[in-house]
C-alpha cells in the first residue's frame, strides 16, 4: 500500500510541473485505447512480450473532395464515428453539394475540433477530376523503399551451438530482416512487395526456397464504371460486422465506449509483414444498377499441425498462427495444408437502408479432427466449410442501426446495434450479439467477449457524456454467457464487466484520464485434483488507472501513467500488478529529429496479474509490451530527418529483472537479468 501510495503522489507531484505531451497527440487515443483494453482484458491469443506490428495500418493522407468523398474513403480516414460520416452523407444529399469548406460547421454531430481538424485534410472540386490513365499515374506515383532489422543482443540458447548434433536449434541468425516496395498514386493505383525473415529463420537460395521465408505481392487498381477494383495478388476481405469474415483489426471493448461498429473497404491489398491472415488470388469488384458485387478467389498453403488417423488418413488438429519456420519441427509444418477460397459480397441501398448478402466457401486439403473431448463437440470437422450472413445499417433521426445474421456449419449467429446521438452531450450505443455453439466460421473478428466467434451470448451497453466542453465521461458495461464448454473451463459459465472513464482537459495543454474497470468471469478450478468435475469458481479483476499530461512547449511533451490491479479467486491468494512509467515526446519545429523516451517501472505477483502499456515503434508498427513479474524497462526512439527522401529510425529497449538469473523458457530462453532488443529502418521515397 505504501508503494501505490508513493507512486500516485509521485505521478501528481512530477506531472503538475513536467509531464506533458505534444498538443496534437492529446486525444489521438483510439486506436491505443482498444489494442491495450483487449490485451488486458485477456482477449488475447498469441500476445506475449513480442512486438505486435500492425503495419497495414499506415493511412495515405491526402486532400479529400468532400463533393465527392464516398463513404469508404470517409472509413479510410479514420478520424470519423459512424454517427459522424452518416451526418455528412445526408446533410450533403439533402442539400446539395458544397460550397465552401466553412459549410462543415452546419453538420449535426460535428464538434468544433473535428471541424478544424477537416478542415486541413479537405478541398472542394465539384468536377471529379479521376485520372484513370496508367502512364499518368505511373508519372504522379509515389514510390517508397524500406529496409528493417531487428535483434534482441542477448544470444538466446536456441543459437547456441550443440557439439554432439553440430547444428543449432534455430536455423538462421538471431536477427529479423524485412524490406517493403510499394508504388502508390493515390488510392487509384497500388503496386507492392516484400519480403521478410523472422529472427532465427534460415536464409537460403535454392529450388525449394527463394531467400527469405515470406514474400507477398499485390498490384491493386480503383476505377468508375462498371469494373470498379481488381486485386490480384495478396489482399484482405472485411463483410459487414465480422461473423462470417474480418481480417482488418476489429472493434472490440475499449474506454471509447462507442467505438462498437465494424468499419473498413471491404478489400484492401495486403501491406502487412503477418504471414497469416490474407488472401492470396484474384478480386474483382463491379457494380452494375446501384450494385456493388465483390468476387474474390484465393489459393494458398497454410501451416498447419497434422497427424495420420487409424485409417491412415492425413487430419488437422489445427492451424500456427505464428509464422515461424526456425525449427526442425516448425519447418515440417510449414505450407503443408493447402486452403482455396470462393466469396461473394452484394451491397444495395435500398431506400437509405444498406443491405450486403455475403457467401464464403473453405476448402480444405485434408479434414479437420480436433481431440475428441467434451468442449470440442461442436468444432469444426470435415475439410470444407461454407458462410452466409445478411447484413444492414441506416440511419433514422439521430440513430445509426448497424447489424449482421449468419449461417455456418451447424449454426446461427447474430449481432445487431445502435449508435445514437441523444443529444449534443450525450451518445450512447447498444449490441447485441447471439453466437450458437455450434456456429463455426474461419478469420471472423466480430464483437465479442471471447476471441473465437463462437458459444457466445451478451449485450453491451455504453454512453459517452461530455456535461462540459473541458469533461468527457465514457462508460461501458458488458453481460455476457458462454452456453456451452469451454478450454479449461469444464460448465456453462457467465460474466460481466464494466468500464468508466473520466477525461478532463481544461486546456489544450493539460489533459488527466482516470479509468477504472471492473470485470468477473467464471472458471473451472485447477489448484485441487480431488474433484472428477471440477467445480466453477468466480474470479474478480479490478483495475485502475491514472494517465496525467501537459504541453510545456512546442516541442517538448512529457506525460506520466500509473496502473495498478488486483485479481481475486476464493480461496486462493490475490494477485496484484503495478504499472508506473514516465515518458517524454521531443518534436522540433521545423528540424528533421525527434524522439520519446520512456522509463517504466512494473511489479506483477504473476503473469495472469500483467499490465499491457502501448509502446511507439518503428514506422507504422506499435509495440505491446507485457508487463510481469518485477523489474525496470526503458526504451527510446530516433527519427531523423536525413532530407525529405530520406529517413532514419531507431529503437532501442531493454527489460531490467533483478531478481532473475535467466528470462523466457524454451530455446528463448536468455541467461542474465536483463533483454534488449535494437531496431533500425531506413525509408526511402521519391
Amino acid at each position: 500500500m505504501q508503494k501505490i501510495i508513493f507512486t500516485i503522489g509521485s505521478s501528481i507531484l512530477f506531472t503538475t510541473n513536467v509531464f506533458c505531451q505534444v498538443e496534437n497527440e492529446v486525444n489521438n487515443n483510439l486506436e491505443e485505447a482498444v489494442l491495450e483494453t483487449n490485451v488486458n482484458a485477456g482477449e488475447e491469443t498469441d500476445i506475449d512480450n513480442n512486438i505486435m506490428n500492425l503495419k497495414n495500418t499506415e493511412r495515405e493522407i491526402q486532400l479529400l473532395n468532400i463533393n465527392e468523398v464516398s463513404k469508404e474513403d470517409l472509413q479510410i480516414f479514420g478520424d470519423l464515428t459512424s454517427e459522424q460520416i452518416e451526418s455528412f452523407l445526408s446533410y450533403r444529399k439533402s442539400f446539395g453539394k458544397f460550397i465552401s469548406k466553412y459549410e462543415l460547421q452546419s453538420i449535426p454531430n460535428w464538434d468544433l475540433a473535428l471541424i478544424k481538424k477537416m478542415h486541413q485534410f479537405v478541398c472542394i472540386k465539384n468536377k471529379n477530376e479521376f485520372l484513370s490513365s496508367l502512364p499518368i499515374a505511373i508519372k504522379d506515383g509515389n514510390q517508397i523503399l524500406l529496409l528493417r532489422t531487428r535483434a534482441v543482443i542477448e544470444k538466446s540458447i536456441g543459437y547456441d551451438y550443440d557439439t554432439t548434433t553440430k547444428t543449432k536449434k534455430y536455423a538462421g541468425i538471431p536477427a529479423s530482416i524485412s524490406i517493403k516496395y510499394q508504388f502508390k498514386f493515390k488510392q487509384d493505383f497500388k503496386l507492392g512487395i516484400l519480403m521478410e525473415n523472422d529472427a532465427g529463420e534460415r536464409f537460403a537460395l535454392n529450388r525449394n526456397t527463394n531467400g527469405f521465408d515470406f514474400i507477398s505481392a499485390h498490384l491493386f487498381k480503383k476505377s468508375t464504371g462498371f469494373l470498379q477494383s481488381l486485386c490480384v495478388g495478396d489482399y484482405t476481405i472485411n463483410i459487414a460486422q465480422g461473423l462470417i469474415h474480418w481480417q482488418s483489426m476489429g472493434v472490440k471493448k475499449s474506454t471509447e465506449v462507442n467505438n462498437i461498429k465494424h468499419e473498413s473497404e471491404i478489400i484492401k491489398p495486403y501491406q502487412s509483414f503477418n504471414e497469416i491472415n490474407f488472401h492470396r488470388g484474384v478480386c474483382i469488384g463491379v457494380k452494375k444498377f446501384q450494385t456493388n458485387a465483390l468476387f474474390f478467389y484465393s489459393n494458398r498453403n497454410l501451416d498447419a499441425n497434422t497427424s495420420i488417423d487409424s485409417s491412415k488418413q492425413i487430419i488437422v488438429s489445427s492451424v500456427n498462427y505464428f509464422g515461424f519456420h526456425r525449427t526442425e519441427s516448425e519447418i515440417s509444418n510449414k505450407k503443408n495444408l493447402n486452403q482455396q477460397v470462393f466469396g461473394v459480397c452484394a451491397t444495395r441501398n435500398f431506400n437509405d437502408i444498406l443491405i450486403s448478402a455475403n457467401v464464403i466457401h473453405y476448402q480444405f486439403q485434408f479434414p479437420f479432427q480436433k481431440q475428441n473431448l467434451p468442449y470440442n463437440l461442436f468444432a469444426l470437422k470435415g475439410n470444407s466449410l461454407t458462410s452466409y450472413s445478411i447484413g444492414y445499417s441506416f440511419t433514422k433521426s439521430n440513430t445509426h442501426f448497424f447489424g449482421e445474421t449468419a449461417f455456418s456449419y451447424k449454426g446461427f449467429a447474430t449481432t445487431n446495434g445502435l449508435l445514437s446521438a441523444i443529444s449534443g452531450k450525450a451518445d450512447i450505443s447498444i449490441l447485441y450479439r447471439n453466437i450458437s455453439k455450434s456456429f463455426q466460421s474461419i478469420n471472423a473478428n466480430a464483437f465479442t467477449e471471447n476471441s473465437n466467434v463462437n458459444n457466445e451470448k451478451g449485450i453491451y451497453f455504453g454512453i459517452s457524456l461530455r456535461p462540459q466542453s473541458r469533461w468527457q465521461i465514457n462508460m461501458s458495461a458488458d453481460f455476457f454467457s458462454m452456453p456451452w464448454l469451454q478450454y479449461q473451463i469444464n460448465a456453462l459459465n457467465a460474466g460481466m464487466s464494466f468500464l468508466i472513464r473520466i477525461t478532463n482537459t481544461p486546456n489544450k495543454k493539460l489533459s488527466a484520464v482516470f479509468t477504472f474497470k471492473r470485470q468477473i468471469s467464471q472458471t473451472s478450478l485447477s489448484e485441487n485434483n480431488n474433484y472428477i468435475i471440477k467445480p466453477l469458481i468466480e474470479i474478480e479483476r479490478n483495475s485502475f488507472r491514472c494517465h496525467l499530461s501537459k504541453v510545456i512547449s512546442p516541442s517538448i511533451a512529457l506525460r506520466s501513467r500509473m496502473e495498478f490491479q488486483i485479481i481475486k479467486m476464493p480461496n486462493l491468494d490475490k494477485s496484484e500488478g503495478l504499472l508506473f512509467f514516465t515518458e517524454m515526446v521531443y518534436k522540433p519545429i521545423m528540424k528533421g529529429i525527434s524522439s520519446n523516451v520512456r522509463l517504466a517501472y512494473f511489479e506483477c505477483t504473476n503473469y495472469d496479474s500483467r499490465i499491457y502499456a502501448f509502446e511507439n515503434d518503428l514506422s507504422n508498427s506499435y509495440a505491446l509490451p507485457a508487463y510481469y513479474d518485477n523489474g525496470f524497462r526503458y526504451f527510446f526512439n530516433v527519427h531523423y530527418e536525413i532530407n525529405k527522401k530520406i529517413h532514419c529510425r531507431l529503437k532501442f529497449s531493454q527489460n531490467i529483472y533483478p531478481n532473475k538469473k535467466n528470462i523466457g523458457s524454451g530455446y528463448d530462453l536468455v541467461n542474465g537479468c536483463k533483454k534488449t532488443q535494437i531496431g533500425l529502418e531506413t525509408t526511402f521515397s521519391w
